[in-house]
């Protein structure tokens, strides 16, 4: 009984340890996973910066001081979340930012296209101020629950001065897949196996 007891703790403290790491962009909490992952494609011919090595570099996780920017209706980027999936949960789930000035860009999911303009969040990245547009997938037709991996981003639908994008984020995000690491396993299964066999010597015993 008591081998049972520290093995359920020892694994709900894996667990909630998991859950509870985030981070922070813009002054919202993500999941440190919560990021996209990868790029899938662009079209147009994009810049980048901040530190960036490349355009995928520019856009993927969350550092905001690095950004890319694309000039011309024709400029797209998909990119792709793949240790997660964004989902269609309370009010906002996804997080587009952006920096220095807001322009208008546009975000196509499931054949969907819908404009937004970014807001001031107050902080800066990279030397200019980090904006942000939060989206809610309902505006996409996405019912309650239903999950996302790619999204294609326009950065001048209008021709117009083009958003600089930097960090894409999921407010609502969960993993992919209910199977867990194999490095996570691995460690975790250890720890339980060193456990059991401390909790199975008589008392006294060294």
């Amino acid at each position: 009984m008591k081998k049972k007891l520290l093995i359920g703790l020892m694994a709900s403290m894996l667990m909630a340890g998991a859950a509870n790491a985030t981070t922070n962009v813009g002054g919202i909490d993500f999941d440190d996973n919560a990021f996209v992952d990868s790029l899938v494609s662009s079209t147009g011919s994009w810049t980048y910066g901040g530190g960036a090595s490349s355009l995928e570099d520019s856009l993927v996780g969350s550092d905001a001081n690095d950004f890319a920017y694309c000039f011309g209706r024709e400029c797209s980027v998909t990119l792709k979340f793949d240790d997660n999936v964004a989902y269609n949960g309370n009010s906002y789930d996804l997080a587009v930012f952006e920096l220095g000035t807001a322009e208008e860009f546009s975000v196509q999911i499931g054949g969907v296209t819908n404009s937004y303009l970014a807001s001031s969040t107050g902080y800066s990245a990279g030397g200019y101020d980090l904006l942000v547009a939060l989206i809610n997938l309902d505006d996409f037709g996405l019912a309650a629950g239903d999950t996302l991996s790619e999204l294609t981003l326009f950065p001048a639908p209008t021709g117009a001065d083009p958003a600089d994008f930097t960090v894409v984020g999921a407010i609502n995000s969960r993993a992919n897949t209910a199977v867990p690491e194999p490095a996570t396993m691995l460690l975790f299964g250890v720890g339980l196996a060193g456990l059991a066999a401390v909790t199975d010597r008589p008392y006294g015993a060294i």
